[in-house]
């Protein structure tokens, strides 16, 4: 139930600066259990189901808006442009602008 709440509380917060010790206090656990129950509930550790959520949201941005890439990057949590252009690339497998290009 904790982890659930935790979760809820990823879901609203992913474009802000948030990390592992934010995320366990939402869920009143050790950064440690809190990971181990985090991964039987979703399949991933909590700092991997922070990125795919901000890339989900970047993917949905670049979709529906003409936002430059910096601005979708900024939107969706990530600090830096060089970074998200970086990992967008790396698990897309094509570069933010060919992915608003093609979708």
């Amino acid at each position: 139930l904790q982890t659930r709440k935790a979760l809820s509380f990823l879901h609203s917060n992913f474009q802000s600066a948030i990390n592992l010790d934010s995320i366990a206090a939402q869920a009143n656990m050790s950064k440690y259990y809190f990971s181990r129950c985090f991964h039987q509930l979703t399949g991933f550790s909590p700092n991997e189901y922070l990125i795919r959520l901000r890339l989900d949201h970047a993917k949905a941005l670049l979709e529906n808006t003409d936002y430059s890439i910096q601005t979708v990057g900024e939107m969706s949590g990530f600090n830096d442009e060089a970074y998200f252009s970086r990992l967008f690339h790396k698990r897309i497998g094509i570069s933010a602008l060919k992915y608003r290009k093609i979708v």
